[in-house]
């Protein structure tokens, strides 16, 4: 009788088991979060998918057209920082080379070139580092002084090789080609490759051919000009040419009579020449006779080889880097981490590199196979969200997502602390009250694309989440319905 008994609660006990895992699905407000997007897409808001998946759960609790592709955007750059972590670690520094080839003849006379070897840090001279300015320049100047060199009669080389020389990538659209947000990465990057360009409308008047102000100073350049002087209103514009790393087009409109410069910001073209030219500015004023030298810059392979080095300059760590790259959304950056992943999956040989769409077929790889991806729901064609054929699945994004999460603490903690959190920083500051919801989001957005992909706490649990709305025609409104799905999901106590 006993028996009987224990073995009638066991299997009422197992038949229960799906329904507590149900009721528990239900709390989380699922249901509601399900009509909510099947009303908007009725509506005709958007196109929604949605994947929601518990950590410590072998399968999401929520699917809703979680296998289907959408463009992803910016989340683009949770594989890129990501597969970076993994595969250079927390504490990775890029390494910049300080050194020298030729012979140093008495009096501290170099007889040869100083050389400066890049290896993709995205961080020289950059806003968002601004205690680190001019830490590059003086370190090859105190490097000079070691060795006792005074003068230097041969050139100051930078070789910019690392990455191949792609520029800009065909898979941009090409209005994008040009702007502050999309600059080609190189093996050396400056000033995050942006540069600013100011002219007047006096000056326009006067029959300016160029720009009167660049910075940073940027010999070489191309400019093509078509500003009109108008009555009232400024407006400026700056376009690139694709098959000349120099060339810039500015166009627009001044208000006839102003002296005031207008500054516009523009993607640096020549970022090797550019740290050239400050270096040699900063050698100068400290005595350095640079008199018969000449400064260069190499974005190929038929750069002098450096045999001497001197010194090596570090970026900030990876952790650092990611934080920077994920919580401002920098597109450099993003690019950066995939081509210096792809060049250590790639064990490139020296004095080789690696193709943008190499290093994104061996991140691929590892993601398909990490998670048993189908090869459709993750295809990439750059590193940060900037081209509009790249296509995922929300099922893609969750499940990296939950691998990134139970890897250990070295590199899960870096990953989920470079994600704004949400309604306090970045992105996604306005996206919920903070004290509605403890959530660390990554977004993207770019023309009919609205994505949230992160983790959310939640009731002692974690939660994996991507949001993504594709074929959007209002975004406000979806931002609204995403924020309504949001708090459905995760319902305030």
């Amino acid at each position: 009788m006993q028996l009987r008994f224990t073995t009638l609660y066991t299997l009422l006990l197992l038949l229960l088991l799906p329904l507590q895992g149900w009721a528990q699905e239900d709390s989380l407000g699922i249901t509601q979060a399900l009509e909510l997007l099947q009303q908007a897409e009725r509506r005709g808001e958007a196109r929604y998918g949605v994947s929601v998946w518990r950590v410590d759960q072998p399968q999401p609790l929520l699917d809703y057209h979680a296998t289907e592709r959408f463009t992803p955007a910016s989340v683009t750059k949770i594989f890129s920082s990501a597969t970076a972590l993994i595969a250079l670690g927390a504490d990775y520094q890029f390494p910049t080379e300080i050194g020298y080839r030729g012979t140093i003849r008495e009096g501290g006379v170099l007889e040869g070139d100083l050389i400066i070897v890049g290896h993709g840090d995205p961080s020289l001279e950059s806003k968002h580092y601004p205690r680190r300015k001019g830490l590059l320049y003086e370190q090859v100047y105190l490097a000079l002084q070691r060795v006792g060199i005074r003068q230097i009669r041969g050139r100051i080389v930078v070789d910019a090789s690392a990455y191949c020389d792609e520029g800009y990538l065909d898979v941009w659209p090409r209005e994008d080609w040009g702007r502050r947000y999309a600059p080609a990465v190189y093996g050396v990057n400056l000033c995050d490759n942006i540069m600013q360009v100011g002219i007047s409308a006096q000056e326009v008047a006067k029959g300016a051919k160029e720009p009167t102000f660049v910075h940073p100073s940027t010999p070489g350049h191309q400019w093509q000009m078509d500003v009109q002087l108008v009555k009232r209103g400024n407006r400026l514009s700056i376009s690139a040419d694709r098959d000349s790393r120099t060339t810039r087009r500015l166009s627009g409109r001044l208000a006839r009579g102003r002296s005031q410069r207008q500054i516009i910001s523009c993607d640096l073209s020549n970022p090797a020449m550019a740290l050239a030219l400050q270096l040699a500015q900063h050698l100068g004023k400290h005595g350095i006779e640079l008199s018969e030298c000449q400064s260069v810059a190499y974005y190929d392979k038929s750069a002098p080889v450096l045999t001497t080095l001197l010194d090596i300059y570090l970026s900030p760590h990876l952790s650092e880097l990611i934080r920077t790259c994920n919580y401002h959304s920098v597109n450099l950056y993003a690019e950066a981490l995939l081509r210096s992943t792809g060049n250590r999956f790639g064990a490139v040989q020296q004095r080789g590199c690696i193709s943008t769409s190499e290093a994104l077929r061996q991140e691929m790889n590892y993601w398909r196979k990490t998670c048993a991806l189908p090869a459709d729901q993750l295809e990439l064609y750059d590193g940060s969200g900037l081209a509009p054929r790249s296509k995922l699945s929300p099922y893609a994004l969750t499940a990296t997502l939950r691998q990134v999460y139970l890897m250990p603490l070295p590199l899960s903690d870096p990953f989920i602390l470079s994600l704004p959190q949400v309604g306090r920083e970045g992105t996604v500051r306005h996206l919920l009250p903070a004290s509605k919801l403890t959530a660390y989001f990554k977004s993207g957005s770019i023309q009919r694309v609205q994505n949230y992909a992160g983790y959310v706490s939640y009731r002692g649990h974690t939660y994996c989440v991507a949001l993504l709305a594709n074929d959007m025609r209002h975004r406000p409104t979806t931002r609204r319905t995403m924020t309504q799905v949001l708090e459905a999901l995760f319902p305030a106590p």
